[in-house]
This record gives structure tokens, sequence and C-alpha cells, in this order.
């Protein structure tokens, strides 16, 4: 028994000097790509180089269409939202939502709902910043149909599944918004987004306070 156990310690030893020497770290594949002059950045490094680019004042339209393009790839992912979130990404964002430009309010509006997607703490960082009050804003005054959309895809992101969310939009508004919406909209996939987001929150209610094991869920839906 013992014989078998050094044995295999010893097959396992040789087994991970054989990966050490297959497989180079990171430290190592960044001072290889830097001897061919080729920059190997961290998500974290990424995400602080595009907040900085986008804050550029001389960025043009179309730098700053690629820069949201390339931090809505990024913001998918659950650490890299709060990241771009305590690096004050938000406000860039939010920034982006006020710009003349449709294609920059759009673009901005759907990287800020990929940010929010099932995503807690972004969500908490944003009701506390302001931005439900100027999305349910913008939502309820804005008469491009496209940006009406990449907005309701930001508010969709926000409350679904967070009770607290959809308690802050009832109060500041925002079923006020989507009657406005829906009623001025000649768009039917429009009024079918709004059908879709209130069906969803009312079966996901329905669902939550059926739900007999979860009592806090249960109790912040009644609520």
């Amino acid at each position: 028994m013992c014989f078998i156990q050094q044995k295999s310690g010893k097959r396992y030893s040789l087994r991970a000097e054989e990966i050490k020497h297959k497989y180079k770290s990171y430290k190592e594949l960044k001072e290889d790509f830097a001897d061919m002059n080729v920059a190997l950045k961290t998500d974290t490094e990424i995400i602080a180089d595009l907040i900085k680019k986008l804050n550029d004042s001389n960025s043009d339209k179309a730098a700053k269409l690629v820069l949201l393009e390339d931090l809505e790839y990024y913001l998918h992912q659950i650490d890299n939202a709060q990241l771009f979130c305590d690096n004050g990404g938000m406000s860039l964002l939010m920034k982006g939502l006020n710009d003349t430009d449709d294609d920059i309010k759009q673009k901005s509006a759907f990287v800020l709902g990929s940010a929010l997607q099932s995503n807690p703490k972004v969500q908490i960082f944003a009701i506390e910043s302001g931005v439900m009050q100027q999305l349910i804003r913008i939502l309820s005054i804005d008469p491009n149909k496209e940006t009406r959309k990449k907005l309701l895809y930001a508010v969709s992101s926000m409350i679904r599944h967070f009770p607290f969310a959809q308690q802050k939009f009832l109060e500041l508004g925002g079923m006020s918004a989507l009657v406005t919406l829906f009623g001025d909209s000649e768009d039917n996939s429009l009024k079918i987004k709004v059908i879709t987001l209130l069906t969803d929150l009312y079966i996901e209610k329905t669902i939550a306070v059926s739900d007999t094991e979860n009592s806090e869920k249960k109790k912040q839906y009644q609520q």
C-alpha cells in the first residue's frame, strides 16, 4: 500500500512537472508577447483602458461607438460589470444616455442593459446613482423608437427578478412611462415588448409568492 502511494505520488509529481514545462505562466506569456511587441492585458486592464478612452472628450462619434461595442462584450461578465461601476463607468453611460446623438444614446442604453442583467450589485449601484429615474424620464419623452427599445431593454434588465427595483420603478412613475410608450408608439414590436415585460413580471411575482421555501423573497414580492 505504501509502495503504491509513493509510486502514485511520484507519478503525480512527474505529471505536474510535465504540465509546468508544457504550459507557460501568465508572466512568461506577457514577456513573450512583449518581445513580439504584442500587449497581453487582463480584463481589468482592458476595462480601465476603455473607460479612460471613453472619458476622453476628444473622441469622435465613431471612436465612441467602437469603445461602447467593446465594453458591451466585456460587461456581460458579472465581475467585469462590477469592476466597471467601481471605476466610475456608470457615470459615463449616464452621460451617453443624455447624448444628442441617437446612435450614442442607443448604444449606451444597450451597454447599460448588458451590465445590469442578472447582476444585483450593479443593479443596486444603478438605482443609487439615479439611473432608474433617468431611464424612465427618457423613455417617456424620446421620440425615436429604436432608442426606446434599447431603453426598455435596460429597464427590463434592471427590474427582472429584483423586487426592490420593481418597487422603485413603480414609485418613480415607471408604469406611467410604459402606458405612454404603449399609447404613443405605432410600432407593434415595441408594444409586444411592453406586454411581454409586464406579463413576465406578473408570472415572476406569482411564482415567488407561491414559493413556500423562500419566505424572504415571498415577502419582498408581496410588498
